[in-house]
């Protein structure tokens, strides 16, 4: 008897807690150099702990055959702790995303949270028989179902990464959606325990590494891609380019010295989210300087190019901050157009600075 707990026991905690280990290891050692990636797993890392608990003492109270509102309650907790997980994975994922997007995700985790909540006054959701067994109602699936819209935001991202020129982390955040499908189908077909919070365990792991490493590939501030990639990129993509985009920051200076570099780290990151938001697929974005910023794109279509330069210009002027920004088709070789693409940034510059002078004279 002894024996046959002890293996249950191995078999359900062994692979998250050494997947959790290694997480909890490069969190540590590397949270003094990555301080904000760091904060974005930590909520993971302890969610998962109290899941590897709380699923314990869930397994022990339905081998004990517990009808009680303990069992309930662990069951309860159980739910909710694995749609929180996922909505903190969906975050990571959204991570380059506005304030406003990141709270609708949210929305499926509350519903989960007051339906799965029924269970302790209603049979709606589910009950234990006399036996000990789970009973389900016409709400028992509904952690499911919101797992699965998560699962399904994150493919919508992965395709949204894969467009924009970020094939790695889309495959692997697609991988990640099939494995915990396949784990949950294990899990439910063959009613083996603790396999699902395995999975989930070491996608999170094996995210964070990718990030870690991606840190050398990108800007830490922005999420754009960095100088070091943007001319590897140029370099590798030399005939499949159709255009570049030149796109300075208007002001970084004056912002910082009467305002704080702070608020110039803001501004960047504000004209770099307004950059993202409208760029197209088969774009990508570049941090390439300070303040300065290009967009290499593989479309060769030009309405696709038209109406991305329309939207830059729709968009270049309004907020707090401002951008100029020059673009030109492919021509001859890539020192060429981004030559080109750069000289009518700073014609755009000009453009702007006069505009701006001529409204103060006017006013």
């Amino acid at each position: 008897m002894y024996n046959h707990v002890l293996q249950n026991l191995i078999q359900l905690n062994f692979l998250p807690l050494v997947s959790l280990l290694f997480l909890f290891v490069f969190i540590v050692v590397n949270d003094r150099f990555e301080h904000e990636l760091s904060r974005k797993f930590w909520p993971m890392l302890l969610l998962l702990l109290i899941l590897v608990l709380f699923d314990n003492i869930d397994y022990y109270l339905f081998d004990r055959m517990s009808t009680g509102m303990l069992h309930v309650f662990t069951a309860f907790v159980g739910y909710n702790l694995r749609i929180l997980i996922l909505l903190s994975l969906v975050l990571v994922v959204m991570r380059d995303m506005s304030f406003n997007r990141k709270m609708i995700v949210h929305i499926p985790a509350v519903v989960n949270l007051l339906i799965t909540s029924l269970a302790f006054f209603t049979k709606l959701v589910y009950w234990y028989g006399e036996d000990g067994s789970v009973r389900r109602g016409p709400l028992a699936f509904t952690p499911h179902i919101v797992m699965l819209i998560y699962l399904g935001f994150c493919l919508v991202l992965a395709i949204r990464y894969i467009m924009r020129g970020r094939q790695e982390e889309g495959i692997i955040v697609i991988i990640e959606v099939l494995l915990c499908l396949l784990g949950t189908g294990v899990e439910l077909i063959y009613a083996l325990r603790g396999i699902l919070i395995g999975v989930i365990s070491l996608n999170i792991t094996f995210y964070y590494l990718y990030i870690h490493i991606s840190y050398f590939k990108m800007d830490v501030l922005t999420g754009a891609f960095n100088r070091t990639s943007f001319f590897a990129d140029a370099t590798k993509s030399d005939n499949s380019i159709s255009a570049v985009y030149s796109i300075d920051l208007n002001n970084l200076k004056t912002i910082n010295d009467t305002m704080g570099h702070q608020a110039g780290d803001e501004a960047i990151k504000t004209i770099a989210n307004k950059i993202s938001d409208v760029l197209p697929a088969h774009c990508s974005l570049y941090r390439v300087g300070g303040d300065e910023f290009c967009v290499l794109c593989m479309t060769g279509s030009k309405n696709v190019l038209n109406l991305f330069s329309q939207r830059l210009k729709d968009c270049q002027l309004t907020g707090k901050y401002t951008f100029a920004f020059g673009m030109h088709e492919w021509k001859d070789d890539f020192k060429t157009t981004y030559a080109l693409a750069d000289k009518a940034m700073y014609a755009d510059k000009a453009r702007i600075k006069d505009m701006l002078k001529k409204k103060e004279g006017n006013s």
